[in-house]
């Protein structure tokens, strides 16, 4: 008859465990969403390629460009004064090939998929599967000056050295 309670103070207790339960909920769903765009740092690879005998690099700007998987690389190059343009060599393999049709290549640059490459040649910007096929004239460019291939099928190129950036469909078309 003579004990005091405090009323409520178990629930208290409970309730003061499911908020810490909910902040710390909180807290781990924040940090999962604040990381799941974070992607893990990475070394810097470091390639060496030696040209088998024969064939010589064209000297130039952009005339290499490693593809976008990182499987493989293109550049201009030659084997004579009749046999040059683009080699692709597969990093995985030591003798690159050449593409037919490709003489007087310039400035390539894959595909996002890097199963395509494009370049410069003639006074066009030209595209070929990199496994080798039938070359395409995507459009006119006097003098190219290097391109990128967006995932959506457009590519920027600098048509000549004093012209302002220009883009066009993969597929051909007018520049704009």
């Amino acid at each position: 008859a003579g004990a005091t309670s405090t009323p409520g103070r178990p629930g208290r207790t409970r309730e003061g465990i499911a908020w810490a339960l909910v902040a710390l909920l909180a807290i781990v769903a924040g940090g999962v969403w604040w990381t799941r765009g974070v992607t893990p740092r990475r070394e810097p690879q470091r390639l060496s390629v030696v040209l088998p005998a024969g064939i010589k690099l064209t000297k130039g700007a952009g005339n290499l460009a490693v593809s976008p998987d990182g499987h493989a690389l293109v550049f201009v190059g030659s084997e004579s004064a009749e046999r040059s343009g683009l080699f692709v060599r597969l990093l995985s393999e030591s003798v690159p090939r050449l593409l037919p049709n490709t003489s007087g290549a310039s400035y390539p640059f894959w595909s996002p998929d890097s199963q395509n490459l494009a370049f410069f040649a003639d006074g066009k910007l030209k595209r070929v599967p990199a496994a080798g096929g039938d070359v395409n004239i995507v459009c006119g460019a006097t003098d190219g000056r290097g391109g990128a291939w967006s995932r959506r099928g457009t590519m920027l190129f600098a048509p000549s050295v004093a012209s302002c950036l220009m883009s066009v469909e993969a597929s051909g078309g007018s520049p704009r």
